[in-house]
């Protein structure tokens, strides 16, 4: 397979040895544990290396290792379990709201992980829950959840009063709403950005056709086949994203593993769904640095499928792309507002700008809006310093 140069959305080395870790084999594991352990300071670790320390308590007590560590190893998995729990009882209930409604809900990434992967709750931490329904039923989905004691949350770029803009926009894909516990859910109408104006062809018509039924505890819903949910966490985790993550190894190469996958059909899906360099990189990647399971016959199959230039110089963009800046953010909003909701002369429409902002954001008082802006510095400071 050809050698790609990997992007720095990628894992870097000290994360490689982590992932290492997590997926060696039972005679590997405590030789790497014991070399790991020697490397890192716990109280230090970064947040992407924190998010998978539930699954390494798990893989230490498949091997029976005793520590003085695992206690706190243990605490965090415990952790993890609760919110996860608390997570999931959240995401029935919505469901069956739908469900009412006779809305089709496709649960995305985590959720079916833990439920049919991992096959354990506290197996790795989950931000949020993540649902994609049809873009038909998002009006009625945002009445049931406002209905509900759900609202928006601070980062969910959607204004309530712009359903059609919003659902057609070529940045804006989801949803984010959040409850008085706490508990985050994105609503997705779109796993991807727009591919050159069009619709992108990994849509929800389409991976309805092969979903797989979902059991939330009685509460019926589908996800994504296997060979679906490779190739939407291989992608995402392509993306550079403000808080790095490096957990799409671990999920691709569980998901491999677990199975069972049907290597022909994904082959067609990738070219179904045009991301040929995407996966290219990636299986490169996984192959390079990890043991996997995968038949010389898709390999071939894969290295031989077309990729033109400007499709890999698009992929190398968005794998590479710095952090957008808060002025950059700003800008963004500036456009949506000069599109949609542009008031008064150019040097009176800043004054209205504002409220578009804080309708935008869902901030009820201009007031309120400085505490709002130090929170967001604040909470992007930590984020950084904590990767």
């Amino acid at each position: 397979m050809k050698n790609f140069k990997f992007p720095k959305s990628f894992p870097n080395k000290k994360e490689e040895f982590f992932l290492q870790l997590l997926l060696a084999s039972k005679d590997d594991f405590p030789k790497l544990w014991q070399q790991w352990k020697e490397r890192i300071v716990f109280d230090h670790l970064d947040n992407a290396t924190s998010k998978l320390i539930p699954f390494l308590y798990l893989r230490l007590k498949e091997s029976g290792i005793t520590d003085d560590m695992i206690g706190r190893i243990q605490g965090a998995y415990k952790f993890t379990w609760y919110k996860n729990l608390l997570l999931m009882d959240s995401l029935r209930n919505v469901i069956a709201l739908l469900n009412k409604e006779n809305i089709p809900v496709i649960l995305l990434k985590g959720i079916p992980l833990l439920t049919n992967v991992y096959k354990n709750t506290g197996a790795r931490a989950l931000g949020d829950a993540d649902m994609l329904v049809d873009s038909k039923h998002m009006k009625k989905v945002v009445d049931i959840m406002f209905a509900n004691d759900w609202k928006y949350s601070y980062n969910s770029p959607f204004s309530i009063t712009h359903y059609a803009q919003t659902l057609t926009h070529d940045v804006i894909r989801e949803i984010t709403f959040i409850n008085n516990q706490n508990v985050q859910i994105d609503m997705h109408w779109s796993l991807f950005l727009s591919k050159d104006k069009n619709k992108h062809p990994m849509s929800y018509d389409e991976l309805s056709q092969y979903s797989i039924d979902v059991d939330l505890k009685e509460i019926k819903c589908k996800m994504p086949c296997y060979e679906d949910m490779i190739i939407h966490i291989v992608v995402h985790g392509a993306e550079q994203i403000r808080q790095r993550t490096f957990r799409w190894v671990l999920d691709a190469i569980s998901i491999i593993r677990t199975g069972p996958i049907d290597w022909k059909f994904l082959i067609e899906r990738i070219k179904k769904f045009d991301v040929a360099v995407e996966m290219n990189v990636a299986f490169s990647y996984l192959l390079k640095n990890y043991s996997l399971p995968v038949p010389e016959s898709f390999i071939r199959e894969l290295s031989g499928l077309p990729m033109g230039r400007y499709m890999i110089k698009q992929y190398y963009k968005t794998a590479n792309r710095d952090e957008i800046s808060f002025s950059g953010k700003l800008l963004f909003l500036w456009k949506g507002y000069w599109r949609y909701e542009r008031k008064g002369n150019f040097f009176t429409s800043w004054f209205y700008f504002i409220d578009f902002i804080c309708n935008n954001r869902g901030i009820t008082r201009k007031r309120q809006l400085p505490a709002f802006i130090i929170g967001y510095i604040k909470r992007n400071y930590r984020n950084k310093y904590e990767d």
